[in-house]
């Protein structure tokens, strides 16, 4: 079959790679330029892999109905081949070509249609995770199954672990319809709309930790967004703290006073620092300060007495005294300039000495 590529990010460098190697008819490429903040960015590695072959590729972050109409005219694709593709595709473009567009979604559709399915799944806690090989149609995610493959993550497992099994998945079930379709027995089926879920997009401010949640929650958070992602934060003395590496603590102490995002306890010694959650208590082990390198926990939080999160009360209180010493210190300046400035006016007033007449 002619391929029309359509991907990018690292599970659409892996399908392009894998593609090469099996001598798939690639025709054509459209490769997903990253946001600002992701990395590291693989549009770069994926245009270089096709330009090595001589295949034509673009990178964009859209496809308009223009440009997809000149492409598939000239490139003639019998498929679409889209993976790590965060925009529509035309429909005319789909509608153009034989076989339509195939797509690998990460998650067991019709669960966690639409954003950031996989972080969902570990930030809520599924049990099961995994890549669904699907027909693109107007709807998000929508299209009938061709194949489905499972992975159950393990106990506290990170996400770039997981990242990297659906990945191999996702590669997986494009083979699988290569070779389904070849043979003829590709055999799809409709999905049930009872069971359909959706997922918002997530954004790096979402990332912020409620330290209201139990700590069995924040744990999945951290987990969820560590690298190669955004990142978990939270705010401690008024700066944001990345936290990098935590866990639920088993059996912590019981509190009935209990202060939401104190740190109760540290330990010098193996660099951790313990927060009380709105349940349960999360044992901090890593975290970074903006650019700066990374740290144990303890190094950071140095006091028992401070807590983590934004304290909105003592922000306001404390932006108030700085626009106050603001206003004292413009008006200082400003009586300094008037008084400098009379002087100067004064001085320009002082009568000049009159000559002696003959």
């Amino acid at each position: 079959m002619r391929i029309l590529f359509v991907g990018g990010m690292y599970r659409g460098y892996r399908l392009a790679q894998r593609l090469l190697e099996r001598g798939e008819n690639i025709v054509g490429a459209f490769v997903y330029e990253e946001d600002a903040h992701e990395a590291p960015k693989y549009a770069e590695h994926i245009a270089s892999l096709f330009a090595s072959r001589n295949v034509w590729c673009k990178a964009t972050r859209k496809i308009t109905e223009n440009h997809a109409a000149d492409v598939v005219g000239r490139l003639a694709p019998d498929v679409i081949f889209c993976l790590g593709w965060r925009t529509l595709i035309p429909p005319g473009m789909l509608a153009a070509t034989p076989r339509g567009g195939i797509a690998v979604h990460d998650s067991l559709l019709p669960r966690l249609r639409g954003f950031a399915p996989t972080n969902w799944g570990m930030i809520l806690g599924h049990e099961r995770l995994g890549a669904t090989l699907f027909q693109l149609t107007d709807e998000v995610d929508a299209g009938v199954i061709y194949f489905q493959e499972k992975i159950e993550p393990a106990p506290r497992e990170s996400f770039a672990s997981i990242q990297e099994r659906i990945a191999e998945v996702s590669v997986r079930l494009f083979e699988r319809f290569l070779d389904g379709a070849r043979a003829g027995t590709l055999s799809p089926r409709v999905q049930c709309e009872e069971l359909a879920s959706y997922a918002c997009s997530r954004r790096p401010q979402d990332g912020e930790i409620n330290w209201h949640e139990s700590s069995e929650s924040i744990d999945r958070l951290v987990r969820a967004l560590g690298r190669p992602g955004p990142g978990a934060f939270t705010y401690y003395q008024g700066r944001e703290l990345s936290i990098l590496d935590a866990h639920a603590l088993p059996n912590p102490k019981k509190f009935e006073g209990r202060v939401i995002g104190r740190v109760f306890d540290r330990d010098p010694a193996t660099g951790t620092a313990d927060v009380l959650c709105g349940e349960g208590v999360l044992r901090i082990a890593r975290v970074q300060r903006g650019a700066e390198p990374e740290q144990p926990a303890a190094v950071v939080l140095t006091s028992v007495r401070e807590s983590l999160g934004m304290n909105h009360s003592h922000e306001i209180v404390s932006l108030r005294t700085r626009v106050e010493e603001l206003e004292q210190l413009i008006r200082r300046l400003g009586a300094s300039d008037e008084t400098q400035a009379g002087a100067a006016e004064g001085a320009d007033r002082i009568p000049l000495p009159r000559r002696a007449s003959a």
